[in-house]
């Protein structure tokens, strides 16, 4: 064996869009029906953002995630994992100057501060709904009505073994 040292994902940003689709063309010879997915230019620059701790194996799990998950052949940026938004609406939240500036549209910035007061809140409450709410200053059907429309889930941990 032969050592190969390659740099992470996060180093190499330009190789994602290759490998998600290197990934798509195999989901396509598994399953003749499957229609290979278009990511919106907001998703894109979400993945590019993303720091990518898992690496490779993590965008490949990405992928077939959303080939599973997500019936339109547009994705878009409420499509990805939470996790994802969550990176890239905490490190770049929309603010006015990228709302005018990165041709962040009104309602997306809106869903993005949104999806990260809510993630926030679920997160510190265990997902406790009642005390989400109660963080958020929200009744308890407005948050459960908002997670509905946003389609947010806690995110499944895999055992490790």
């Amino acid at each position: 064996m032969i050592p190969i040292h390659i740099l992470p994902l996060r180093e190499r940003r330009e190789d994602i869009f290759p490998l998600a689709d290197y990934f798509q063309n195999n989901l396509l010879r598994r399953t003749p029906d499957y229609q290979i997915k278009k990511f919106s230019d907001q998703a894109r620059q979400t993945l590019e953002q993303y720091e990518w701790p898992g690496n490779i194996r993590e965008l490949e799990n990405m992928v077939e995630r959303i080939s599973v998950l997500v019936e339109e052949i547009d994705i878009q940026v409420h499509d990805l994992p939470e996790c994802i938004i969550n990176n890239f609406s905490n490190s770049t939240s929309p603010s006015v100057s990228s709302v005018f500036n990165e041709g962040i549209g009104f309602n997306e910035a809106v869903e993005l501060y949104q999806r990260s007061l809510i993630s926030h809140a679920l997160n510190e409450t265990g997902w406790v709904k009642a005390r989400a709410a109660e963080m958020l200053k929200m009744n308890r059907t407005t948050l459960v009505e908002k997670l509905k429309k946003m389609n947010i889930k806690p995110e499944i941990e895999t055992p490790i073994f």
